[in-house]
Formats: C-alpha cells, structure tokens, sequence
C-alpha cells in the first residue's frame, strides 16, 4: 500500500497548491472574479458540471465493468479520490454559487472547486494508469506496494 499512498499524496499535495496558488492569483488581483459576474456563474457552472460528469462516468463505468481484481486495485488505490474531488467541485461549485455575496467567499469557493478538481483529475488518471497496468507483467501480480522482482 506504499506506493497507493504516495500516488495519493501527491495527488492531494498538487490539488492543495493548485488551490493556494488560485487563491493567492485571485486575492493579488491578477486574476479578477466579481460576486453575481457572467464570469463567476460560468465558472462555477462549469465546476459543478465537471463535477457531476465526473460522478456519472464512475457510476457507470464502476457498473457496467467486470468485478474484476484490477478494478478493485485501482477503486482502492485512486478511485475513491477521485470520486471525492468530483463530489467536493460539485458541492462547492453549487455552495459558492448560492452564496457569493463577498469576495473572499467566492475567491475561497473558486480555489477550493480549482483544488477539488485537480483531485478529480488525477485521481481518474491514476485510476485509468492502475485498471489498464493491471493485468501486465509487473501490475497486479507485485501487489500495491510490493518491491519489484529482482
């Protein structure tokens, strides 16, 4: 399970500071994101359709796949990560959307939904790497975190 573990912190370590860096961007004003803007709608609509799709595409995958020990290799390992950050865009795209009255609100809301994305991202990447290695010499026969064979 090591080597599951640092996958997951890695991910989880690059979403934080994708969300630092959106954060400190939109609160220097580099970037610029107004309450109640076209702009900030769009973005958490967006956000939160990222995130739903990212939901119906493991429901669907994870059912209609094959039980297999691969699938539940990669479910352990990044899935569930994945399946976090696209269920948080999707709650704070919709939590800032409905209460966007003040700037820090939303510049927090906007970098939280950037981080929870990321997560997303790299969890279905990881997810994806781990499922197709699996059943190649060296994937699922070393087990998580197993030392390779000499």
């Amino acid at each position: 399970m090591r080597r599951c573990f640092c996958y997951l912190l890695a991910l989880v370590l690059g979403s934080l500071a994708l969300g630092g860096l959106v954060f400190a961007l939109l609160r220097t004003g580099v970037l610029a994101l107004t309450p109640s803007s076209p702009a900030a709608l769009v973005f958490f609509g967006l956000a939160a359709l990222a995130g739903l799709s990212g939901l119906l595409a493991y429901l669907l995958g994870v059912l209609r796949a094959d039980r297999t020990p691969a699938l539940a290799d990669a479910w352990l390992c990044c899935g569930e990560a994945s399946a976090a950050g696209a269920l948080g865009a999707l709650l704070t795209a919709l939590i800032a959307v409905l209460s966007a009255s003040s700037g820090v609100g939303l510049e927090i809301g906007a970098a939280l939904c950037c981080a929870f994305l990321a997560l997303m991202a790299g969890g279905i990447l990881c997810f994806l790497r781990r499922y197709v290695t699996a059943g190649f010499p060296g994937g699922w026969g070393r087990g998580c975190g197993a030392r390779p064979p000499p």
